[in-house]
């Protein structure tokens, strides 16, 4: 695993991102179809992804918010 996706893994699991086994292998395997130049982009879009969810579904008690799945649409939506 290169260095950067290491320190996304260490960055998520730091600050409240629970990443499954599933969400690793789901990351490694989308950005390997990805331009390495683009894996920066992609990554930050999906924690921001992520945390604009958590904080829907704290603010307005969306219970339907998946930030989970939303993050996984982003990145594969940023593949396209």
């Amino acid at each position: 695993m290169n260095y950067k996706l290491q320190q996304f893994f260490n960055f998520c699991e730091s600050n409240d991102i629970k990443l499954l086994r599933d969400d690793i292998r789901f990351i490694k395997d989308t950005l390997a179809d990805t331009p390495r130049e683009f894996h920066s982009d992609a990554l930050r879009g999906y924690i921001l992804t992520w945390r604009n969810e958590l904080r829907k579904e704290k603010k307005d008690g969306d219970t339907r918010s998946n930030p989970r799945r939303e993050a996984n649409k982003f990145l594969l939506n940023f593949r396209d």
